[in-house]
């Protein structure tokens, strides 16, 4: 059994047993109440000798001091042996009550009154009775003392309680204090008479009528206390406490002392004052046997609430254990939901939540526990990163982008089959951990992922370019075997994308070179360094200026200007590309709307790349400056490599160009013949000029080898009648050659070096 099916077993079963448990006890412990009923009943018999105690005090005390008023009583002297003989006897069956107290449940609350002290106080009490001193007074007194501290005790623990029952053992202490209780009180009463005695010893008759009244009142009394006990004997106790009574003898005690008692200087006889007692003595053993009638009817009656507090007890087991299920089942529902929440975090800290596939955290600590087994040699880690994604996902949309993400996701993990990993790094950017043979391997995984993707009644093309390092290379460290694979990629993107590069340990000074180019021209755009240049185009037969190029020059924090072959790379940079190319259109319209010269016919050429293309600011500003130059009476032309008709599925160039040539941007195919731009893209696009690249002029009149293919590319334009511009003119020999073959416009060193605005302005004006 595991530890959470454990854990609910002891939620179900514990309440239950408990239930079960106190059920059984309660039961229990009603049937051992009602047994002591039954068994300590003839504790009762000990009250008259308990009685017998108490009057023999009192007897003994008032027969010594009238002892000196009556020396030839014989009787007095009978009374006198008989009652020492009851008191001894009476000493010994009390001790006997002490001692089933002490064996009794009422231990607990009682034992503080049956210390050593009192032991031996009862012991120095038995040798004053002995002797006949007047110590046997005291140690009572001391003795009454300690049991109303009990009866106290006994008040309080149960004072909370109002219905709760007592057993016969304490009704039956109860009793036996009662007496004592009274017959202490008499026993003061009789010592107040005695001291009234007058020097002749004689009692005054009306004086002990009195006391007869006294006693009268004192029975009545008696009479209410054994109305209030009728009930039952055991719900005397609780009959008092609910009427917020004291104890009976304490009320008693307080209506004998308000009795009104005159007494004269007429003494009493020993004889008499034996009878006075005797009688005292016969009221309490009345008292107690009428009680002890009772004790059938209370024995009877606490069997019938025996029987209702069970079902009671029994109804509510049955609740609780019901609830107690109740509560299990909620405990199982959330234990299982805790545990359902616990496995979706475990699996949303180890998991890209948009794929299903391990993050790179989790990738990371599989490929540590697979070289820790020594079995890493020959495993490589691919990083694939998807080409131009993020310009396909902005113009496309998200839902596009996340459905490319998803089914990339789903080829790479059925390319590399169950025994390898693979993850998403995060973006577009994936990575497999495989053993790797041969870089077709990897070409495969690139094959796959470059299969059209259906997407809303149409398909997405998307291409991939990967890099990757050797457990081996990085010896067995997996910082440096991201770090190998990374610069793989990264080289693989900067030189051709598409393909799959191994890495080599002098990738390492090559990236770093291409990385720090890059942060140059991000330092350079953020402190406002990028300087725009302009290049004149000519009439290559009036050798007049019919427009200019626009390139871009970044400032060094020298003051040099830079040109694009020192950082080609950030233009194809998806971030820093799209700013390079908005950040030109932006100065050069602001150049034109400063300007105080106009140019008229005069047409500026703007370059953009691919991510340009694809960004949506970039057109805003493109039309912005198409407007700024129209007021200036300028035309404006787009330039475009061959590489970004390639991208048409994503770009839906065919829109994209047609709304630019609507708004009057003529379109020009710039770098014409390094690409590989057909007849069919020339006829498709709306493309109104191509210029032919500079490698196929430097050669014309010295390279015989370059003069066809320029001829050729000269005659294609002009049949598609298109504006044919031929760039990298530095002579007069290639003007013209260029001239005699048909070439529109040229441009090049010959006409003009790429100056700043304020020159071109002051060289196009002279």
């Amino acid at each position: 059994m595991n530890r959470g099916k454990f854990q609910i077993f002891l939620v179900a079963i514990l309440p239950i047993m408990a239930v079960i448990g106190f059920t059984g006890m309660f039961v229990s412990e009603k049937a051992t109440i009602r047994s002591r009923n039954i068994e300590l009943k003839p504790l009762t018999s000990l009250v008259s000798n308990a009685s017998d105690l108490v009057h023999a005090l009192q007897i003994e005390r008032g027969l010594s001091i009238g002892l000196t008023k009556d020396r030839d009583s014989k009787a007095f002297l009978e009374a006198l042996t008989e009652q020492r003989n009851k008191t001894n006897t009476a000493i010994t069956d009390y001790f006997l009550v002490l001692e089933t107290l002490k064996n009794s449940r009422l231990y607990g609350v009682v034992s503080s009154v049956f210390s050593e002290e009192n032991v031996q106080n009862i012991s120095r009490f038995r040798k004053s009775i002995d002797e006949r001193t007047g110590d046997s007074i005291s140690a009572f007194n001391f003795y009454t003392r300690k049991i109303e501290k009990l009866l106290a005790a006994i008040s309080i623990s149960t004072s909370f309680s109002p219905s709760k029952r007592i057993s016969e053992e304490l009704y039956s202490f109860l009793i036996i204090l009662e007496a004592m209780e009274a017959g202490g009180l008499e026993r003061a009463n009789g010592a107040a008479l005695l001291n009234e005695f007058n020097s002749s010893g004689e009692f005054d008759f009306n004086t002990y009528l009195d006391f007869v009244s006294y006693s009268g009142e004192e029975t009545a009394f008696l009479n209410e206390y054994r109305k209030v006990s009728n009930a039952s004997q055991v719900e005397i106790y609780d009959r008092l406490v609910s009427d917020d009574q004291s104890l009976v003898f304490e009320s008693y005690r307080e209506t004998l002392r308000n009795l009104p008692v005159s007494l004269d200087t007429n003494g009493l006889t020993g004889t008499e004052w034996f009878n006075v007692a005797t009688r005292r003595l016969d009221l309490m053993k009345a008292v107690s046997e009428k009680l002890l009638e009772r004790s059938g009817l209370a024995a009877e009656i606490e069997n019938e609430r025996v029987n209702k507090e069970i079902m009671f007890v029994l109804s509510l087991a049955i609740l609780v254990i019901t609830i107690t299920l109740l509560l299990v089942i909620a405990q199982v529902k959330a234990i299982n939901e805790q545990r359902a929440n616990e496995r979706r975090l475990r699996y949303a800290a180890s998991h890209d939540t948009l794929t299903g596939l391990l993050n790179r955290t989790e990738l990371s600590h599989r490929i540590a526990a697979h070289i820790e087994t020594g079995e890493g040699n020959g495993y490589g880690l691919i990083l694939l990163d998807l080409d131009d994604f993020k310009s396909a996902n902005d113009t496309l949309g998200h839902d596009a982008g996340d459905h490319v993400l998803k089914v990339v996701a789903s080829r790479i993990s059925k390319q590399i089959g169950s025994n390898n990993v693979c993850a998403r790094l995060g973006g577009d950017e994936f990575a497999v951990y495989m053993k790797v043979t041969s870089e077709l391997e990897v070409d495969s995984l690139i094959d796959r992922i470059r299969e059209p993707i259906p997407y809303d009644l149409s398909s997405i093309r998307i291409s991939a370019t990967a890099g990757c390092s050797f457990v081996q290379q990085a010896n067995g460290d997996v910082g440096d075997l991201f770090k190998f694979s990374d610069i793989a990629l990264y080289k693989a993107k900067s030189t051709k994308k598409g393909r799959t590069l191994i890495f080599k340990p002098e990738f390492v000074s090559e990236v770093n070179r291409r990385r720090s180019n890059l942060e140059f021209v991000r330092n350079g755009l953020d402190d406002g360094r990028l300087v725009p240049v302009f290049q004149p185009i000519v009439d290559l037969r009036t050798h007049e200026w019919t427009g200019a190029e626009v390139l871009l020059r970044l400032n060094t924090e020298e003051g040099d200007l830079r040109s694009p072959a020192h950082f080609q790379e950030a233009f194809f940079d998806a971030e820093l590309g799209a700013r390079m190319d908005i950040e030109m259109l932006r100065q050069v319209r602001s150049l034109l709307h400063g300007s105080e010269s106009t140019f008229s016919g005069f047409r500026f050429g703007v370059n953009a790349g691919m991510a340009s293309m694809r960004d949506d600011m970039y057109v805003k500003e493109l039309l912005d400056l198409n407007r700024c130059a129209a007021e200036r009476r300028a035309d404006l032309c787009l330039e475009i490599v061959e590489t970004v008709l390639f991208d048409d599925a994503n770009l839906k160039l065919d829109d994209l160009l047609g709304t630019l040539s609507q708004a009057g941007i003529k379109i020009a195919l710039d770098d014409f013949g390094t690409g590989y731009a057909s007849l069919s893209h020339l006829q498709k696009y709306p493309i109104d000029c191509i210029k032919i690249d500079r490698s196929f002029v430097s050669g014309p009149g010295t390279d015989e080898d370059k003069a066809p293919i320029a001829r050729a590319l000269v005659d294609l334009g002009l049949s598609l009648c298109k504006e044919v511009v031929a760039e990298g003119i530095e002579t007069e020999t290639q003007q013209k050659f260029l001239t005699e073959i048909g070439c529109h416009k040229g441009q090049g060193y010959k006409f003009g070096k790429p100056v700043p605005w304020s020159e071109f302005v002051a060289v196009k004006a002279a």
